[in-house]
């Protein structure tokens, strides 16, 4: 390799390495930066963003409000408001193996989680895909023909 073409080869992998990590600014449906916002954390390509954009593609706002932790489900989870009133709960899961796991533990009805009751703040219904439980509290008909249509019939629920 001569000394001309070593300097221009090792310019370009700079270049490259110097970009690497760097990811573009991410936007929501309507172009608003998601920057400081609960959903800029997710890492892009993950199940979670995924579900997002699943939710995204069907014509719906979707706006991710928080974190959640419920370890009878063994996984972090986010709060998400589909077209400002539809109530969403995501968990991720790091394998199909621990999905089926925590799925497992859920009554068929939805009440208990490892065979502790749970309370939940509205009708839960819960949905999995990929990796990731999607868990919808309440009682609209065409809320839960929705997400059937996109992510399968409920594995529990009422």
């Amino acid at each position: 390799m001569n000394v001309r073409f070593s300097i221009p080869v090792l310019l370009a992998l700079a270049l490259l390495v110097a970009s690497c990590g760097r990811e573009d600014p991410r936007y929501d449906e309507a172009g608003r930066s998601l920057e400081g916002t609960a959903e800029a954390d997710i890492a892009v390509g993950s199940p979670t963003f995924n579900i997002l954009n699943i939710l995204r593609a069907t014509g719906n706002t979707v706006k991710v409000t928080g974190v959640i932790s419920r370890p009878s489900l063994d996984s972090k989870g986010r709060t998400v408001v589909v077209n400002d009133g539809v109530n969403l709960e995501v968990y991720e899961f790091g394998s199909t193996a621990d999905l089926d796991a925590a799925a497992a533990k859920i009554s068929p009805d939805g009440s208990a989680v490892g065979g502790e009751k749970v309370e939940w703040p509205g009708t839960p219904h819960f949905f999995k895909t990929d990796k990731v439980i999607i868990l919808y509290f309440g009682d609209d008909p065409e809320n839960k023909r929705e997400l059937a249509s996109a992510f399968g019939e409920q594995f529990a629920g009422r």
